[in-house]
């Protein structure tokens, strides 16, 4: 029995060096985690305004013929949709009504990208040099 009490005196600081050693590999991992799923949440924003601003230039183009001020509003939809993103500078949205004349086909094209910036540097570095969030949405239609 006394022979336990001492075993127990020798470990007593064991814990909180094993704590400060597996803390900042806990931390480490837990703002990647947090970093990754903002990507992904940065990533469904984007994806989800280009298909809310595709939606909106799909109206716009089967009723009648588009025309810069429909570019302006689709532009500005996505916009809109796009401010829900949080690790995001401004983004930059294009807008293209392409016409196959031969095939009488055309295909309205809404892409949006953006730089990635998560604020904390080393879990940027997971991402490459320079990260960006994008999506791209085409609709093809025939007149």
């Amino acid at each position: 029995m006394c022979f336990a009490k001492k075993l127990d005196l020798n470990n007593r600081g064991q814990s909180l060096i094993e704590f400060a050693i597996t803390l900042p590999i806990l931390l480490i991992l837990i703002f990647a985690m947090m970093g990754i799923g903002f990507y992904i949440y940065d990533m469904s924003v984007f994806t989800f305004a280009s298909n809310k601003a595709l939606d909106t230039g799909i109206g716009r183009v089967v009723s009648a013929a588009i025309t810069p001020t429909d570019i302006d509003n689709i532009k500005n939809d996505a916009l809109n949709y796009t401010n829900a993103a949080i690790f995001v500078s401004k983004p930059k949205i294009e807008v293209n009504n392409n016409v196959n004349s031969s095939t009488g086909e055309s295909r309205l094209t809404v892409s949006i990208e953006s730089d990635y910036n998560f604020k904390i540097s080393f879990v940027n570095e997971i991402f490459g040099s320079n990260p960006k969030v994008s999506s791209k949405n085409s609709y093809i239609y025939i007149k």
